[in-house]
């Protein structure tokens, strides 16, 4: 349908290259390590997704993000500094030194167990915030009775 393209040599298309890895395109195919490009993508969107920037080709916040500059993250107040951590990590120049999609989510992602003891944690607060509340309540009202009577 003529839609379908050949990946040139090094093994990567046509694309944004504000998301590539840095070693992408500078070394050879058999030392890629194509997951650990995808590591430092999904790294790339975090960091704009933290910052509220979008890294404009060859601006100011994209030399500095391709520099290993991340100075950026520091003002970021409303994310944890294992968080920003974690993103950094992902932007390593070295991929060896980046963390696999398994490490990230052993180390950075709830489990299942952890997010329903959270959820149980909320649950039983309210329930006990309500249960004073609905106790205040009833005193006052057994206070206002016995002022009437």
């Amino acid at each position: 349908m003529g839609c379908a393209k050949r990946l040139n040599e090094a093994g990567v298309s046509d694309g944004d290259d504000r998301y590539l890895a840095p070693e992408a395109l500078s070394t050879s195919k058999e030392q890629q390590d194509e997951k650990k490009y995808d590591i430092y993508s999904l790294g790339v969107m975090l960091f704009e997704l933290a910052t509220n920037t979008n890294l404009v080709k060859h601006g100011e916040t994209y030399k500095n993000v391709k520099g290993g500059d991340f100075h950026q993250l520091d003002s970021v107040d409303h994310l944890s500094e294992s968080f920003k951590d974690l993103i950094r990590l992902m932007l390593d120049h070295d991929p060896k030194k980046r963390p696999t999609a398994q490490e990230i989510l052993d180390k950075y992602v709830l489990s299942q167990e952890q997010i329903d003891l959270k959820w149980e944690r909320i649950f039983r607060k309210a329930l006990e915030t309500e249960k004073e509340y609905l106790e205040q309540q009833y005193k006052s009202l057994q206070n206002r009775r016995r002022s009437i009577c």
